[in-house]
């Protein structure tokens, strides 16, 4: 009754806090919480029955095993807007975006791409965009198993040099991901006279007269990256991730599958758990 208690108050603090502080040099003062969540191919082709603009972004706290929010601008399909008297006086610019960029997307993980081997289930892959930081350890488990996966975590949290294993995690972890696919979208300038050039960027595009610079191609900063990457994991593999909410994880690529009801979307599952000790933080503010 007593251990109950304790972690009905424990969860209570959590939920009022909205995040929480392990206590240093206890690695074992919370216990690890696997949960999962799984999340369709993002396709945002709205004429394709496997349209989905889903993505999954992580919890903040222990109380919740993170959401899948929708990436509203695709509602419609390709997000495309105007911006007008852009680059040039009297030119409209078109953009479309048929998906987002990892810095502007929704989530902390965009599924690009699933690919499962039949043959050989173990090299099944998922291809991932992800906002966050990302590193990958070369590290495999059974693939749908939480026990495997806890006691995984927990020999990490055990390890004599756990803090400065996360300081190194902290490090080397990227942002977004391995791999620059380059840009994503199309922009296209155009003017209602005829005998006027059209412009596409980034070539041809018009250049400052003073300066001779290409001309930025927003009216309005979207972001500062707006590059696509991607990293291809494979069923069972584990890496270390840390969430835009600033709360870093131990993940897990649980299982890749197709949906057995039509229209048959492809998912994948990952199952995750706060990189507890040193590797969590919490600043309340």
């Amino acid at each position: 009754m007593k251990y109950i208690l304790s972690i009905i108050a424990f969860m209570t603090l959590i939920s009022l806090g909205g995040c929480y502080t392990p206590e240093p040099g206890s690695p074992t003062s919370l216990e690890t919480l696997v949960r999962e969540g799984t999340v369709a191919v993002f396709n945002s082709d709205i004429t394709d029955a496997k349209f989905n603009i889903a993505t999954f972004r992580f919890p903040a706290s222990f109380v919740s095993s993170g959401s899948l929010p929708n990436d509203s601008r695709f509602n419609q399909g390709a997000w495309q807007f105007t911006e007008n008297a852009f680059p040039l006086p009297g030119y409209t610019t078109t953009y479309r975006f048929d998906q987002p960029p990892n810095s502007i997307q929704e989530g902390d993980f965009l599924v690009d791409t699933i690919l499962i081997d039949n043959l050989n289930v173990l090299n099944s892959t998922v291809r991932l965009r992800m906002r966050g930081k990302f590193l990958r350890l070369n590290e495999f488990i059974p693939f749908d198993d939480a026990n495997a996966f806890e006691t995984w975590i927990n020999n990490k949290k055990n390890e004599l040099n756990a803090n400065a294993l996360c300081e190194q995690y902290t490090q080397q972890a990227i942002s977004y991901g391995e791999t620059n696919n380059g840009s994503s979208f199309s922009i296209i300038a155009t003017h209602p006279d005829p005998l006027l050039p059209t412009y596409t960027y980034p070539a041809p595009w018009p250049t400052a007269k003073n300066t001779g610079l290409i001309l930025p191609p927003f009216k309005r900063s979207i972001a500062g990256n707006l590059d696509t990457y991607t990293s291809d994991l494979r069923l069972g593999e584990v890496f270390y991730y840390e969430a835009v909410n600033g709360v870093k994880f131990y993940v897990l690529v649980s299982n890749l599958r197709t949906g057995i009801l039509s229209p048959q979307l492809l998912r994948a599952t990952f199952k995750f758990s706060e990189a507890v000790n040193s590797c969590t933080t919490c600043d309340p503010l």
